[in-house]
């Protein structure tokens, strides 16, 4: 990313200020503006977030809005309800008083005598949740958002479930959420700060308890998904994501859905800003964002109209590792989605486990250890580590694959669907779909993947109970996804009844039966008519950012090992920030370390287990606070168990210790 110092419009920065509520409730907000904005209002960009303005996004913060401010707009960032130096009490994720607190916010923005009347909001996922939930609910001086790594549905694409199926990052965003909520405003900006701080870790609790709660697709999880009515959003809506980050199906179905005017972007990234994304090329995005707040808040005639609708990053194959810096590939730019230069292939799994054009005959079983999914990497690549799939072939050799070998260059662009017909000889079960690149040399790349819970096959709002050895034809839909296979490679489609650690195990260990004459892959196919000669896009800017130190480095780890007397395998995670001083905020020293533990045994599902610790320490001359945290997660087939506390100190003395200890009744998953 190059470093820009110097902007056509000279800003200043207000680094901390509060917007009042009609409630009585203050919002802390960071503002840059342009000096000359009084007397020539300019449109406003709102990001509102739980994640504190001051030590939590303050650096990422500092590379990316004083340079759109710096381009004639006022960049407001906002500390959520109960976060950061905000006044009140947060209680859940996406509730109805975090959109109407928003709202407010921006008719404030709008009345007051530097802007314009016209706002903008923009975030990176739950910036991105929230600029589609309250665009869904229309304010009228919100004209543009730009979301970023983003859902259209909270329940089957968010970091709870899939597909009705319970993901372990339900468990590890919770930890990591309870630690955070407890940190108090920055007490060299709050003189009372120990009073709301107190209030804070009263009132707070594991999300998880909520969340687990939830099973189905109820009104918990409607509420927010602006899939309930795409017609609501009216604002002009550019979806942003990267294919190594967990919401890649949000862009396509934003696309096909939306009425209003609508661009997407999806790239090689992480869940990060594409600016300084990795794995490479990242790309100028504050432009493209620029460019898009010109037409849609300033009505500048650029031709944003004109420019295709989807843009996609097409990878080129790629041997599986646990860490990229860059992906190989080529950019499709195309009108709309769907296109014309988009059509289908159908394929049909055999009894020779390869893939072929007429339907296949007869029954093969699988019945999956409940290791199978060690290498299925992390859920969401939310740091900078060992996050990504691993070679697959040790989950292929417990799994059914099917192989088609490629005679001519073949381009997957979308979302595959794997249709199954299936029994169980248990009332549950559980199915985990890749799609798999094998290469000439026998490495096998997972290039994305679909679950699904056999007891929400037909509606993921109620319960269809899946009866021992009856018959089931379910449809399983694959991650989106744009990759590229050569001739002499081999497309795989890998087929498992378990998929641990990503996927808690259904309640009971399952051999499943498939009647091949009911089973096929339909693979999203592309012309290339549409790819472009290097990139649309130009070269990644931003601002020169915070003055931070780094004084302990960076660590992650990944560990799977396996005890050779039980059988028991467990995945460990580690991610170390490290330590870091940031001069700009009087030496506000932070830290923060997590540890998640994940074992099971392969064919015990009452056996799995998860752990997740963290560790924060917020520091400022004499004053040094602590936070840990600890959440344990277990079930058997009536009940899952949550186990919590949370222990935080000030300069060694104790604050507080809580503890929960909750039995949550196992309707589904």
């Amino acid at each position: 990313m190059k470093n820009v110092d110097h902007f056509p419009i000279k800003t200043r920065e207000i680094t901390h200020t509060f917007i009042p509520l009609s409630d009585g409730t203050r919002l802390s907000a960071r503002i840059w503006i342009p000096e000359d904005a009084e007397s020539m209002p300019v449109p406003a960009i709102l990001e509102a977030i739980p994640y504190r303005k001051r030590d939590g996004t303050y650096a990422r913060d500092a590379i990316t809005y004083p340079y759109l401010s710096g381009h004639g707009y006022a960049c407001i960032r906002v500390d959520l309800r109960g976060t950061g130096e905000s006044e009140g009490l947060f209680d859940d994720e996406y509730v109805k008083q975090e959109q109407d607190d928003i709202i407010e916010v921006i008719h404030w923005l709008a009345q007051q005598s530097w802007c314009t009347g016209k706002v903008g909001m923009m975030g990176i996922s739950w910036g991105g949740f929230n600029s589609l939930q309250v665009a869904f609910e229309a304010p009228e001086p919100l004209k543009a958002i730009i979301t970023l790594c983003s859902t259209h549905d909270r329940y089957t694409d968010d970091v709870h479930y899939k597909d009705g199926c319970l993901l372990l990052e339900n468990i590890a965003w919770s930890g990591y959420m309870f630690n955070l909520l407890a940190m108090p405003p920055d007490p060299a900006l709050s003189p009372e700060w120990r009073t709301a701080w107190r209030e804070r870790i009263d009132h707070i609790k594991p999300g998880c308890l909520t969340w687990l709660k939830h099973q189905t697709r109820d009104d918990y999880w409607r509420h927010g998904s602006v899939n309930t009515d795409y017609s609501a959003i009216k604002a002009a809506t550019m979806v942003v994501t990267g294919w190594a980050d967990a919401y890649v199906n949000n862009p396509p179905e934003l696309l096909e859905h939306l009425q209003c005017p609508k661009r997407a972007i999806v790239g090689p990234w992480v869940h990060k800003y594409p600016h300084f994304a990795i794995p490479g090329p990242q790309i100028g995005f504050l432009q493209e964002a620029l460019a898009w707040w010109d037409r849609w808040l300033k009505g500048v005639d650029n031709g944003m109209e004109k420019k295709p609708q989807s843009n996609l990053y097409l990878m080129e194959p790629y041997l599986a590792e646990n860490f990229y810096e860059e992906r190989k590939g080529r950019w499709l730019c195309d009108e709309s989605w769907p296109n014309e230069n988009l059509y289908s292939e159908t394929l049909f799994p055999s009894g020779r486990h390869t893939l072929g054009v007429s339907p296949g005959e007869g029954t093969l079983s699988i019945a999956s250890p409940l290791t199978t999914g060690s290498a299925a990497g992390e859920y969401g690549t939310w740091m900078l580590g060992p996050e990504y799939p691993l070679d697959q072939r040790q989950d292929d050799a417990h799994s059914l694959c099917f192989d088609h070998t490629i005679y001519e260059d073949t381009h997957i662009v979308g979302r595959a669907r794997v249709k199954l017909r299936v029994r169980s000889d248990k009332a549950c079960g559980q199915m985990a779909v890749r799609l798999c690149d094998v290469h000439p040399t026998g490495d096998v790349t997972r290039m994305s993947y679909g679950v699904l819970n056999l007891a929400l096959r037909d509606s993921m709002e109620s319960i269809s109970p899946v009866v021992p050895g009856q018959w089931m034809d379910v449809e399983i839909p694959i991650d989106t996804i744009a990759y590229s296979l050569p001739v002499g490679h081999k497309l795989r489609v890998s087929i498992s009844t378990a998929y641990f650690p990503l996927l808690w195990p259904a309640k009971e260990f399952c051999t499943m039966d498939l009647d091949l004459s009911g089973c096929s892959v339909t693979l999203p196919l592309h012309t290339l008519a549409s790819q472009v000669e290097g990139s649309p896009f130009a070269e990644a800017e931003g601002a020169c950012g915070a003055h931070i130190e780094m004084v302990d480095p960076v660590q992650y780890k990944r560990e799977i090992t396996t005890d050779a007397m039980t059988g028991r395998v467990t995945t460990r995670l580690v991610d170390d920030m490290g330590k870091n001083i940031c001069h700009d905020m009087d030496g506000l020293t932070l830290s923060q370390r997590c540890e998640e533990t994940y074992s099971v045994l392969p064919k015990d599902p009452q056996s799995a287990r998860a752990t997740i610790r963290w560790h924060h320490t917020m520091q400022r001359d004499d004053l040094c606070l602590e936070f840990n945290s600890e959440i344990t997660f277990k079930g058997d087939a009536e009940n899952f168990y949550v186990k919590a506390h949370q222990l935080i100190h000030e300069n060694g003395s104790e604050v507080s210790h809580r503890h929960w200890d909750e039995k949550i009744p196992r309707e589904v998953v």
